[in-house]
């Protein structure tokens, strides 16, 4: 009878070098929402609400428009254009977080019995938030981020 419960095959480490990089990926999204953040509730903007705020609250304003995701009070004072820019970054960021649970979970379980395929799934994934990033920056089109769909929703 076998010692062994269970063992991982030796390409396992592609499977976590994937799921890797895939969290790194989202991570350095976080600093293009801030840059986002710092165009479009700068300072002069934000004033417009530091008297309502500090009456209300009682607290100083918070920087950079928090907490305000795109849909709330301070955006709603913002240009079509700023708040469309702005929603876009902040939309991208946020959908890669909404999906990297299930996709980090399902490719290091999947690995664990099938590292190969989890890895290409992974990998495909990968290309497809780079694809829909890029997109997202040089076209902020709805239709054209649709290129991306296919190889992200792996």
């Amino acid at each position: 009878m076998s010692t062994e419960f269970f063992a991982v095959s030796t390409d396992y480490g592609l499977v976590i070098l994937t799921s890797a990089a895939l969290a790194i990926m989202c991570f350095s999204l976080g600093p293009t929402v801030i840059a986002s953040r710092r165009k479009h509730f700068n300072k002069e903007f934000m004033d417009q609400f530091r008297e309502e705020h500090q009456r209300e609250i009682g607290e100083p304003l918070p920087d950079l428009g928090f907490p305000d995701i795109g849909s709330g009070r301070y955006s709603a004072k913002l240009s079509y254009k700023s708040w469309f820019e702005f929603n876009n970054a902040q939309r991208t960021h946020q959908n890669f977080i909404e999906a990297l649970t299930v996709v980090i979970s399902c490719t290091l379980t999947g690995g664990l019995r099938f590292p190969i395929p989890a890895t290409i799934i992974g990998g495909l994934h990968f290309i497809g938030r780079l694809i829909y990033i890029c997109l997202l920056y040089t076209s902020p089109s709805p239709r054209d981020r649709q290129k991306s769909r296919m190889p992200s929703s792996a």
